[in-house]
């Protein structure tokens, strides 16, 4: 079992003009999230995650899961 919380980083970086407003989306990953907490890792079943963090789960079977994440930068 996931008994706590496993937590990760990243970063994204946008550098655009002092002037020039923009905004930056990310879509809800393979399962089609729309709340950012419920996006689903996935190989022989899911594992839950948020951005950042695998909440307290049933253990999955051993395995590399994978999700993609897109990131929309508009400008």
């Amino acid at each position: 079992m996931l008994a706590s919380a496993l937590d990760g980083t990243t970063s994204l970086t946008a550098t655009c003009s002092a002037t020039t407003p923009y905004t930056i989306g990310l879509d809800g990953g393979n399962a089609s999230a729309s709340d950012p907490t419920q996006r689903k890792m996935s190989n022989s079943g899911p594992v839950h995650h948020g951005l950042c963090r695998v909440p307290a789960q049933a253990t999955p079977a051993p395995g590399t899961y994978s999700d993609s994440i897109i990131a929309t930068l508009t400008y």
